[in-house]
């Protein structure tokens, strides 16, 4: 058993150094000029801490059981990706700079940026987190719980990213609706 708790461990390392470094990081952002409204912030966040809570913690009985038995390569495997996947997210917070923000917003002089990571999906933070999630489900034994977190997780997160596309068109127009017809939202290739 002590094989599979050091990769759960080291997840749980991994996310607090994230979590810190996104919350001082977000001292960089400019100022907003549109803001989402508080109750589709609320709904997202909800829908992914929700999601989150069902990935890690046990909570839901018969659903909570591994469909796989627990082993450290699987776990070593989930860390891999959970680590790669918030590297991502890194790389595109650094490549947004100052426009980057934690709801939806618009900033004064917010640019169209399709570079870097966002050369390969239109929100690859979004594709990041999700990806980290999924390792940590890894990491946390496959079950149907952790699935379900994992669902209820992507429905926040897609919401969160059309209404942010909305907001993009809005303010890009055609130029976004360019970028959007050439760039898949998450997944290279598939969405």
């Amino acid at each position: 058993m002590r094989d599979v708790a050091l990769p759960v461990a080291v997840l749980l390392g991994i996310w607090d150094v994230w979590l810190l470094s996104w919350i001082i990081a977000a001292r960089w952002s400019s100022a907003a000029t549109v803001t989402q409204a508080p109750r589709d912030r609320i709904v997202q966040s909800v829908l992914i801490l929700a999601g989150a809570v069902l990935i890690v913690f046990r909570v839901i009985g018969p659903l909570s059981h591994p469909l796989f038995p627990a082993n450290a390569a699987l776990g070593w495997a989930g860390v891999a990706l959970a680590l790669a996947g918030l590297a991502f997210t890194w790389w595109a917070r650094v490549h947004l700079g100052r426009d980057w923000s934690v709801a939806v917003t618009l900033k004064r002089d917010h640019r169209l940026v399709r570079s870097g990571p966002y050369a390969v999906v239109r929100h690859p933070i979004y594709t990041g987190i999700l990806l980290a999630l999924l390792g940590s489900v890894i990491v946390y034994h496959v079950s149907p719980q952790g699935l379900l977190g994992l669902a209820l997780a992507t429905f926040g997160i897609v919401l969160k990213l059309r209404q942010e596309e909305r907001f993009l068109t809005e303010r890009f127009g055609d130029a976004y609706r360019s970028y959007m017809a050439q760039v898949r939202a998450l997944v290279p290739g598939l969405w």
